[in-house]
């Protein structure tokens, strides 16, 4: 598939046509229509330039997505968001009372109040999550009513506010996702025009629209509290922390399954993702979870982006106890690594990060989540400065997959929408890595690295996957019979 942006200035549909006849000679079946920026987008000199493209897709037997936003990344409509449905942040207030003894306190009739929640604290900056009362209740024309139990309470009070003018889009609003009303507004703006206009294309030379990374600007939404009473979810105790002795625990995990490796590491960032750990164990508990994936991007500096940076050393473990984790928004590759974990045979999230043409090997890895029952050595608990392929310092795993055989599952979809197994076996050789705290693994597949690769991109892979120990295609092959599932390898 080939990206056509379309520049600033005016193209002539010669040229437009000349720059898709390259796409096509080029052997791509399907391109991508992006303004980035267009400077009439979603006017008459826009849809001018798309009838040119839709045209010659059709003459051509291509097909097409159109990008939906004026520029990357999809969520702030080129500046047509009106302040109504922009964007909302999360804004939180605490307070330390002691009881016994009765409390009546102004300030809490905030308009966009959320909650106020109490828990008894706990020393080392948190509360015992099985003491927490939801307060919202007890307040009357602004004013906090509560017979304050003895001992130490801290008193959270939730609020959210509009975001205001942000991004990288001339700081413009960006839309709140959360809310019914600007999905709707949304739909109307950007996508039915272009049905209505193309409407006889989509589905066929029109595959859809394409929706790029937003970086959710906003940390609350409109439709949040709602969505969760639905789901009968305590959003009060999602909003506070968890206690001391659950954080204890993931320390003492940390201390006996990993290396721990000063430099960049501090106890601040150990200890944010040790009480994320914990956090992570619970949340699993509660809603019975098989596996999960992440993603975030957003504005810098604010709680999510914190609560982000300290995932990895949870999910690792959370992955090695049979509840794969898979970064990125992947869910294909956490089934993927379900499987093998069924299978007993790991998966641990990876992706190509490099070719080593001196040893004949393609290495695998990533910064997180690492399977650590299949690891050669305990792995390293290293302090990063930068992620790789997210935003934010903090605790990483380092490690490599035991050596011998391994097998790469990727899960795929087909043009038609079926699931796909791509299995490509190997061997994990002793090689050098980089200490970045990446989980790093030299693998030399019959192939040479680039015969391997251009074999198994023709095939169409995600490009994460789950690397297994052992040579495993006879098993995945009766794990695919039996979902009804295609399976097909380079080797």
């Amino acid at each position: 598939m080939k990206r056509k942006r379309f520049p600033n200035e005016n193209r002539s549909p010669a040229q437009l046509k000349a720059t898709l006849q390259k796409v096509r000679e080029g052997g791509n079946g399907m391109f991508v229509a992006e303004s980035r920026p267009h400077n009439d987008w979603l006017g008459p000199g826009w849809y001018r330039d798309l009838d040119v493209c839709v045209e010659f897709a059709r003459k051509n037997d291509l097909q097409m997505i159109i990008f939906d936003d004026y520029w990357w990344p999809s969520q702030m409509m080129g500046g047509r968001v009106p302040p109504q449905y922009g964007s909302k942040v999360l804004e939180a207030a605490a307070v330390t009372v002691t009881g016994p003894k009765r409390l009546r306190e102004p300030g809490y009739g905030d308009e966009n109040l959320i909650s106020v929640v109490a828990g008894k604290e706990a020393g080392a900056d948190t509360v015992d999550s099985a003491t927490l009362l939801n307060l919202t209740t007890s307040i009357e024309n602004g004013a906090l009513i509560w017979d304050v139990p003895p001992g130490a309470w801290r008193i959270m009070k939730c609020t959210w506010a509009y975001q205001g003018k942000r991004g990288h889009q001339k700081q413009m609003i960006s839309v709140d996702g959360a809310s019914p009303e600007c999905v709707d507004w949304f739909i109307k703006t950007v996508y039915q025009p272009h049905y209505d206009r193309y409407r006889e294309d989509f589905g066929k030379t029109i595959v859809g629209f394409f929706y790029d990374e937003p970086e959710t600007q906003g940390d609350w939404g409109s439709d949040v509290q709602a969505l969760a009473a639905e789901r009968n979810i305590d959003l009060d105790k999602l909003l506070v922390g968890c206690g001391v002795p659950e954080i204890a625990n993931a320390f003492a995990r940390c201390g006996i399954g990993f290396q721990l490796v000063t430099g960049l590491l501090g106890l601040e960032q150990l200890d944010t993702a040790c009480r994320v750990a914990s956090a992570l164990e619970k949340l699993v508990r509660e809603f019975d979870l098989d596996a999960l994936t992440y993603y975030y991007r957003g504005r810098d500096g604010n709680v999510y982006e914190q609560l982000q940076e300290a995932l990895i050393l949870g999910h690792s473990l959370l992955t090695a106890q049979g509840i794969p984790c898979s970064g990125e928004g992947d869910m294909k590759t956490a089934v993927a690594m379900k499987v093998c974990d069924t299978l007993g045979v790991g998966g641990s999230y990876s992706e190509i990060v490099a070719a080593d043409y001196k040893r004949g090997t393609i290495i695998l890895g990533h910064d997180g989540p690492f399977h650590i029952a299949i690891a050669e050595s305990r792995p390293v608990l290293r302090g990063m400065g930068l992620y790789h392929g997210k935003w934010g310092t903090g605790v990483s795993v380092e490690a490599t997959v035991r050596k011998g055989p391994v097998t790469v599952l990727n899960l795929t979809q087909t043009r038609d929408g079926a699931l796909r197994f791509i299995v490509n076996k190997g061997d994990a050789i002793d090689a050098p890595i980089l200490k970045i705290g990446n989980t790093m693994t030299h693998v030399k597949f019959p192939k040479p690295p680039t015969q391997t690769m251009n074999e198994w991109f023709a095939l169409a892979p995600t490009h994460h996957a789950a690397l297994s120990v052992g040579h495993n295609p006879s098993q995945l092959r009766k794990v695919a019979t039996m979902l009804g599932v295609d399976l097909w390898s380079p080797n």
